[in-house]
């Protein structure tokens, strides 16, 4: 291998160390998985042939092992590979899903956000973001305080559901007493977040404010209301939770 490609990839595993995977096109991030199938050759040129033959990195590693192989450059060894990550990988997804919450209901939202929250006396507003399934994905506190609270951007959250490949997001807020009460800043709030997600391809299922064991919720109480995401889905939504998130 020559030094310029030497020098490529040793550049290439640095930025993975430096940035992570986020900040990679896909013909990057292809490139990186084949520098471990073909150690001695400028694998550029295939990430780049590959992605274009199968359009996106997923079609790559859902292709059959016989259609990888009619691209030239790839052979028996790399398209098991790229079969056998492909198996991992979802083998891998499964396995994080059964050890997070599935919150599917408005219950299962109260539940884990009351455990989330813990004993705090502070004012805090956190974002949910879920699969498709609503199996949790991650949660982020995203302003503690009231005014932090007031002052909170609607990019801050969209940029958290991108971040975290959200498919369904929920708003909790850890409120005071006197706070419970849904006023006309969490309405506007919640109207332009919902538009937005949706362009996104993305449900907001609810925004929920919590002070001890008592609950407000947007849905519950009509102002939110779930209309049909403009974007594409990268996966279906499970019509269960749309339909069933007030059930007990």
């Amino acid at each position: 291998m020559s030094q310029v490609h030497e020098g490529h990839r040793y550049r290439m595993r640095l930025r993975l160390m430096n940035e992570g995977l986020d900040g990679f096109e896909p013909h990057e991030a292809l490139e990186l998985l084949l520098f471990y199938a073909i150690p001695m050759r400028n694998v550029n040129p295939l990430a780049h042939e590959l992605i274009d033959r199968f359009g996106s990195l997923q079609g790559v590693l859902d292709a059959p092992r016989e259609q990888l192989m009619q691209v030239s450059g790839v052979g028996a060894n790399v398209a098991d590979w790229l079969n056998e990550l492909s198996s991992a990988l979802s083998a891998y997804a499964r396995l994080r899903m059964k050890d997070r919450p599935k919150l599917d209901r408005l219950r299962a939202a109260i539940g884990y956000a009351e455990q989330l929250l813990g004993n705090s006396e502070h004012e805090q507003l956190w974002s949910l973001s879920a699969n498709a399934s609503g199996y949790l994905m991650h949660s982020q506190m995203l302003a503690q305080g009231t005014q932090q609270i007031e002052e909170l951007q609607v990019r801050q959250v969209l940029d958290g559901a991108l971040r975290h490949h959200a498919q369904t997001l929920i708003v909790v807020q850890r409120r005071l007493p006197t706070s419970m009460q849904t006023n006309q800043q969490d309405i506007d709030f919640t109207a332009r977040l919902s538009s937005l997600l949706g362009t996104m391809g993305v449900y907001l299922m609810d925004n929920i404010k919590i002070c001890g064991h008592r609950h407000s919720s947007l849905r519950e109480n009509g102002v939110l209301v779930l209309k049909p995401a403009t974007a594409g889905l990268s996966e279906p939504i499970n019509p269960d939770i749309l339909q069933h998130w007030l059930d007990d």
